[in-house]
């Protein structure tokens, strides 16, 4: 049975998902693992890219800070594996019928916050929210 909340376990992970994880690709140094959030890719003239997603949401402690957290929660994935973040990617997921100020707050201290970084770059890709 999967957990109400959060990841799934190590066992299911490796039962459901890890034997079915598409075409294998020697460009993926560092693939898919339990518990990871971040791979490594090899780009043509042998430079690499650290990627990481973190679904975020925000539970009503963590709001006033939420904008902050996202950045810093996300760019640890990737400096963890010892590179700089650059670039970010995130998974944002409000509840249906979240007002647009929170939203603005929100995405107000989360580009604050990126852009303290030196060479942090956004990348925005909206999703529609799904009933």
């Amino acid at each position: 049975m999967l957990p109400e909340i959060g990841k799934v376990d190590r066992a299911t992970f490796d039962r459901v998902i890890f034997p079915r994880l598409g075409k294998a690709d020697s460009s993926v140094l560092i693939g898919p693992m339990h518990g990871v959030d971040a791979a490594v890719v090899e780009l043509p003239g042998g430079e690499v890219m650290v990627i990481a997603e973190d679904p975020t949401f925000g539970m009503p402690v963590l709001m006033p800070h939420f904008g902050w957290a996202i950045v810093h929660i996300c760019a640890s994935d990737v400096a963890v594996l010892g590179v700089k973040p650059r670039y970010m990617t995130i998974c944002l997921m409000l509840p249906p019928g979240t007002e647009d100020a929170v939203l603005e707050k929100i995405w107000g201290k989360y580009t604050r916050n990126a852009k303290n970084w030196a060479s942090l770059s956004l990348v925005v890709i909206p999703e529609s929210t799904l009933e």
